[in-house]
């Protein structure tokens, strides 16, 4: 059994996030502040999913269906950045790049070898600097530069991201479809599965109800 899934069942408070991905970004604030309020430790797993799509350009010729998909998607951005403010981040820069995710995903499987303090320290440079456009998540050195930012030692980091940290991260994916993780930030508490930060009121009182 690997660590990551003896942690998904023993850890009261396990979070799906996938680091290209907004709604995951936003859900960091919070769900950090629940986890020190209530003095846990948030269980942080890379789950990489589909991007969000990018609304059609407007035309005379649109439909309403169309045209109903664009006024969601152009709502649904605005409340991003609204949020982003909220939480006193980055302005979120393009919320419809698509970057491939698989190198810091696997910075965090590394990461969390060092402890879940060093995962979590992880997880909120990596998004902030992807965010902001000062991290490029395709540089191995980059990341590696995080990582000893962090505290974590990264020597070691690039082989395992090129061999075996590959194959444990494609476990993981299977693991978490079979669990019904599709999208991000998915919350994995007492048994139960929760999609979207709006869930934390009703995760606080699970957390607190034994």
């Amino acid at each position: 059994m690997t660590e990551w899934l003896a942690a998904m069942d023993a850890e009261p408070l396990s979070v799906c996030v996938d680091f290209g991905n907004p709604n995951a970004f936003l859900a960091v604030p919070p769900t950090t502040a629940l986890a020190h309020e209530l003095g846990l430790t948030v269980n942080w797993l890379p789950r990489m999913t589909a991007p969000i799509e990018r609304p059609a350009e407007r035309s005379a010729d649109d439909s309403r269906g169309t045209r109903h998909r664009r006024f969601r998607a152009e709502y649904a951005a605005r409340d991003i950045q609204r949020y982003a403010e909220l939480y006193g981040l980055v302005i979120i820069r393009d919320i419809y790049r698509r970057p491939n995710v698989t190198l810091p995903s696997l910075g965090l499987l590394w990461a969390r070898r060092a402890g879940p303090d060093a995962a979590q320290r992880y997880v909120e440079a990596v998004f902030a600097g992807h965010w902001d456009g000062s991290l490029d998540l395709q540089q191995p050195a980059e990341l590696q530069a995080v990582l000893a930012a962090e505290g974590v030692d990264a020597g070691g980091f690039e082989t395992f991201a090129m061999g075996e940290g590959r194959s444990e991260l494609a476990q993981l994916q299977e693991v978490l479809v079979e669990r019904g993780v599709f999208t991000v930030p998915t919350y994995l508490v007492a048994g139960k599965l929760f999609v979207g930060r709006g869930h934390l009121p009703m995760i606080r009182g699970l957390l607190t109800s034994s």
